[in-house]
């Protein structure tokens, strides 16, 4: 194990959790990437930097890292905070890119939040993974203002043809609509050749509240977690689904040939964050309890 200190802020004294953490030397080479439980003490040297929400005040922490232990894979990490801009804070350094004029709102989970259904602008994310990953883990927060329309929240896609995987709210699949249901496909390109894992329950509610979903899946399972709960789940025969094409959030490309084509998510979307790794529900929680 390696000790090392550095500064984050708005964190407890006493408390220990776990962060994404990027470590540097003094001429800013990255030297370490993965995961890491904090404590506060009274000292620190500014060479760690810990990706969550941007806080205000200041705490000392001290990072415990353990070479040893598994960590999300760096060349598939990616975080979109959203905050006025499309900037990745992630490892990939893949900025997104809007199409149309966006909005940005204030009140987000940490700072702004983009706001879908002010205008018919859209963000897309390019070359998250170069070919199909066996595994990933997807989160960010949604605040719907509509509890009855199936929208889109994560959709792989190219600007015509089939969607690979995606995942919607209101929706349990092929357009059938249930007010705060959620729903994963995970799918090639066929509806022969893919799997739909989703729950029915209205989990996802509407009228200010923000909610954080995520979907976490590997070669021969999938889970969806609202709140850091699973709320659905299901285990297949070996499976990659299409994820090497441009990543769509909150928007079904128009030239679509699924049906809904030219959809938007109707409300606000918030903390993007994508991993090339099937993240424990553990590893989930610690993520979901800190950026609320």
């Amino acid at each position: 194990e390696e000790s090392i200190a550095g500064v984050v802020s708005g964190i407890p004294a006493g408390s220990s959790r776990l962060f994404e953490v990027l470590v540097y030397d003094s001429v800013e080479q990255l030297q370490y990437y993965g995961s890491a439980f904090v404590d506060i003490i009274p000292d620190s040297i500014v060479n760690v930097r810990i990706l969550a929400s941007r806080l205000e005040g200041s705490a000392l922490i001290s990072v415990i890292i353990d070479e040893g232990g598994s960590s999300p894979t760096m060349d598939g990490f990616a975080y979109y905070p959203f905050d006025g801009n499309l900037e990745n804070f992630g490892y990939s350094g893949i900025d997104a890119r809007s199409f149309g004029e966006l909005t940005w709102v204030p009140q987000g989970v940490s700072g702004s939040a983009l706001a879908y259904d002010q205008n018919p602008g859209y963000v897309v994310i390019d070359s998250l993974f170069p070919s199909r990953t066996p595994s990933a883990t997807m989160m960010c927060w949604v605040q719907p203002n509509d509890s009855v329309t199936p929208q889109p929240v994560f959709e792989f896609s190219d600007s015509t043809g089939n969607a690979g995987l995606h995942l919607w709210i209101n929706s349990y699949g092929w357009g059938r609509s249930s007010p705060g249901a959620i729903q994963a496909n995970l799918r090639n390109h066929s509806n022969e050749d893919t799997h739909n894992v989703y729950s029915r329950s209205n989990h996802i509610p509407c009228g200010g509240q923000w909610t954080h979903i995520a979907l976490a899946f590997d070669s021969t399972s999938a889970r969806v977690l609202v709140n850091a709960q699973v709320v659905a789940e299901a285990e297949f025969e070996p499976f990659s689904p299409r994820t090497n094409v441009p990543l769509y959030v909150g928007f079904r490309p128009a030239g679509s040939s699924d049906i809904m084509p030219g959809r938007n998510f109707r409300g606000n979307i918030d903390e993007v964050r994508v991993y090339k790794e099937n993240l424990s529900n553990t590893e989930i929680a610690e993520i979901y309890a800190f950026s609320r």
